[in-house]
């Protein structure tokens, strides 16, 4: 499977941060939350795109990856229940699948056999044009979140409710 990924980096989000830590607001938390709040945008669009390719169900998730210290990153992939949705993304090769032996239902019954020619599938992406079509609006749902918690912990800090350390 291709591992697709889009960076996002946001115009004057260090002094967002900077902003956010002056005030008191747990950086962390918000630039998590922010990133889920951009790959739920994606995910939508994913789902939908997911939906025209079988039946109507959940078929993608939003999991934490943090690979470096100090950086988030957010993957939308297929769910664990909906797995070979990742093989219409990518499509397969022409390929034989054995087994010892292989059992499954056919048209006129029970089917025993040792092995089967798969004729390959062409790729039918679904995950990539959802980031495609919704990166800009995820990057500025990733903003918003980063500007309403600066507002609210400003409003805190300006209210005078948080104690003195």
């Amino acid at each position: 499977m291709t591992n697709t990924t889009t960076t996002v980096r946001i115009e004057g989000g260090e002094n967002l941060l900077k902003e956010l830590q002056a005030l008191g607001g747990n950086v962390r938390s918000t630039a998590r939350t922010a990133m889920r709040n951009g790959a739920k945008v994606v995910q939508s669009q994913a789902e939908m795109n997911a939906a025209a390719l079988g039946r109507p169900a959940k078929h993608t998730r939003i999991q934490a990856v943090s690979l470096m210290s100090g950086v988030i990153t957010m993957a939308v992939a297929p769910s664990k229940k909906k797995w070979w949705f990742r093989y219409f993304e990518t499509g397969v090769s022409r390929h034989e699948i054995t087994g010892a032996p292989l059992v499954f239902e056919g048209r006129s019954g029970l089917v025993v056999i040792g092995s089967v020619s798969h004729p390959g599938m062409a790729a039918h992406p679904w995950l990539r044009p959802a980031m495609d079509e919704k990166s800009p609006a995820a990057v500025a749902v990733i903003g918003e979140t980063f500007r309403k918690a600066i507002e609210a912990r400003r409003a805190i800090v300006e209210s005078g409710e948080e104690e003195e350390v």
